[in-house]
């Protein structure tokens, strides 16, 4: 019972002194929002982030559907003809090794910039 009061003491403590840093230190204020704006933000804009989100998610399960088949398909493959692995194998190192960062389109490879992210820049 202790340990629970402590990590909610902890908790609400460090979500003071963030809404103070956030709300009084101009070069904080430029790395991170308060608690009060991002709650605000979210209130104001609870509709598009909905649609942002949906979509997403929907990105997100199609890619890992993909992936899935993609991987067994491979992997099938691979069992009937072993010398296919030879082929494979380095190029799934090689994508294991490639940072996610570098996949990532730039601000200036998007053609109509997200209003979402540029809003508040």
């Amino acid at each position: 019972m202790k340990k629970w009061m402590l990590y909610i003491l902890l908790s609400v403590l460090l979500l003071a002194l963030w809404q103070y840093f956030g709300s009084h230190n101009q070069t904080v204020r430029l790395l991170i929002s308060s608690p009060t704006l991002v709650a605000q933000y979210f209130t104001e804009n609870a509709a598009d982030l909905l649609v942002a989100t949906r979509t997403t998610l929907l990105e997100a399960v199609a890619g890992l559907a993909i992936a899935t088949i993609f991987s067994f398909a491979t992997m099938i493959l691979c069992f009937y003809k072993p010398q296919v692995m030879d082929f494979v194998l380095p190029l799934m190192v090689i994508s294991q090794v490639v940072p996610l960062i570098v996949l990532a389109p730039s601000s200036k490879d998007v053609q109509e910039p997200n209003r979402f992210l540029f809003r508040h820049m």
